[in-house]
């Protein structure tokens, strides 16, 4: 029902103070309704007020606190949920309708390629496109069970964003269902392991460092690429972490590798290409030969500031190892391996008022990470090295950073309004191929006369809003949201006469039906 952060920021206030927050927590969440809120607050009132009577009630006389009530007081509901084998299982998930609209043609559903918007002077760049599509639905279950004193959850969700057949869009909308998130998490004392397919460390959280979507950051945007400038994956990992206080919370773990170079960004050295061809996802190759796991360690401090007034801080880092092997082009030799090292680091933080208003902001620097930062940029690129008759081959990584800032605010209870400005940078890698039969060419990422996939730089602006028309923790909610966003692409390098940035304006609807359990 909350998660274990939330329950940690309970026990973290004073004993008289523990039950109003537990009360704001479930009502926040929606597990209490306005009738449950009247009926704790007529139970909570001392006798003398409870009564209608305004003159103070007879020693003699007890007045019961139902007495101020004009019926029975309503039972409480319960989300969803059935129970199998001692644990509680419930729905998660939502089914939606969305639309989107943009003034460009991205080739894109729902979820927007930030990377490869097209440019005024190219047919998609002038024109628009509208869909409707109800792909970003999600559905899964939750189970959670506490045996001896073991916290037990297993968690699965999935959407429609899969790879589609060519024809999805043509009669029955078939959209493919695909995994999203597959974990379990096992808290025992001051300890904590989740593995499966989860939500990297090097994304934020909004509270402590758990894998439940509710403690993850990932903005209010309907856009299921979310915003330029968010580290995020979802892979397949294992996190082990110590909640040493209540407020202080520090992990280590190991997350699914993928040394990446990005959809036509990179050029291998004329000579070594065949051989590398295979040696690195360009967006399409999901057997890329990594070596070993990216090693991830991260740390949470969550607190109140003041009454009603919540921090969260954290800071993450990622150690990643990148190899290849080739042949050189020396006579009688023998296949040799290569090796790079890089990294990745996060901070992260929100601030809390009053449980209304929200700042946020987090911030990504990389040297071989540029598939967290959304993959919009290259990890590593290969590098000729050695000389005419011994040419070789080194791995070269790729500096990022990246970083979002934003607010969230509760207008009225039942509306948020959002919005946020990120951006997303990666350094230029490259020189001379001296492979290559046509003099002068250069092989790496962002060289002069290098493809206009080859981003420098990527920003985007965005305004949400969230209205929920109807909410029951037994039945589930009804909500509109919308976004708007403008985004613009810079690249590389800009032919003569071509435009230098590309830009987009997107538009997204959704009407949202939220399942019980969340």
């Amino acid at each position: 029902m909350i998660s274990s952060s939330e329950a940690r920021a309970v026990t973290s206030v004073p004993p008289a103070e523990q039950g109003d927050r537990l009360v704001a927590i479930l009502r926040k969440k929606g597990v209490l309704a306005d009738g449950d809120m009247q009926a704790l607050k007529l139970k909570s009132r001392p006798a003398s007020v409870a009564t209608t009577d305004a003159r103070p009630a007879p020693a003699s006389v007890v007045v019961p606190p139902a007495a101020a009530s004009a019926g029975p007081l309503p039972m409480p509901r319960k989300a969803a949920s059935v129970e199998i084998g001692g644990f509680e299982i419930a729905p998660v998930g939502y089914l939606a309708l969305t639309g989107v609209s943009r003034n460009t043609n991205t080739g894109n559903a729902t979820t927007t390629n930030f990377g490869a918007i097209p440019f005024s002077n190219t047919v998609q760049g002038q024109m628009t496109e509208t869909r409707l599509s109800a792909q970003n639905s999600v559905l899964g279950l939750r189970a959670h069970g506490n045996i001896r004193g073991v916290d037990l959850t297993g968690y699965f969700e999935g959407d429609f964003n899969g790879n589609d057949p060519a024809n999805a869009y043509v009669n029955s909308n078939s959209h493919t269902f695909r995994m999203r998130l597959a974990y379990a998490d096992v808290k025992a004392g001051q300890f904590e392991t989740s593995f499966g397919q989860t939500y990297s460390w090097l994304t934020p959280n909004r509270h402590g460092m758990g894998p439940d979507p509710s403690d993850i950051f990932l903005t209010n945007n309907i856009d299921q690429s979310f915003q330029v400038g968010l580290p995020w994956a979802r892979q397949a990992a294992a996190h082990f972490a110590w909640h040493a206080t209540p407020n202080f919370t520090v992990g280590a773990g190991i997350e699914n590798p993928q040394q990446y170079v990005g959809t036509g960004e990179v050029t291998y050295p004329f000579a070594f290409n065949a051989q590398l061809a295979s040696q690195f996802d360009t967006g399409s190759v999901p057997g890329t030969p990594n070596r070993m796991p990216d090693v991830v360690a991260k740390a949470a401090y969550d607190s109140d500031v003041w009454s009603g007034t919540r921090l969260h801080l954290e800071a993450a880092g990622m150690w990643r190892h990148f190899r290849s092997t080739d042949l050189p082009q020396v006579i009688g030799a023998n296949f040799v391996w290569h090796d790079a090292n890089g990294w990745a680091t996060t901070v992260g933080a929100n601030l809390e008022f009053f449980n209304t208003f929200t700042l946020v902001g987090n911030a990504f620097w990389s040297d071989g990470g540029g598939r967290y930062l959304g993959a919009l940029g290259p990890d590593v690129v290969p590098r000729v090295t050695g000389s005419a008759g011994a040419y070789d081959i080194a791995l070269s990584t790729v500096r990022s950073h990246g970083y979002l800032a934003g607010f969230e605010w509760r207008v009225l209870q039942p509306t948020i309004l959002a919005a946020y400005y990120g951006q997303a940078f990666f350094d230029s890698n490259y020189a001379l191929d001296p492979t290559n039969p046509v003099p002068n060419r250069y092989a790496g990422f962002g060289y002069p006369n290098s493809s206009n996939a080859a981003n420098k730089q990527i920003e985007q602006w965005t305004v949400d809003l969230k209205h929920t028309f109807w909410a029951d923790p037994q039945y589930g909610a009804i909500a509109g949201l919308a976004q708007y966003s403008y985004l613009r692409r810079e690249p590389w390098f800009v032919a003569a006469g071509a435009p230098p940035d590309a830009h987009t304006h997107l538009f997204f609807t959704e009407l949202r039906y939220q399942l019980p359990g969340n």
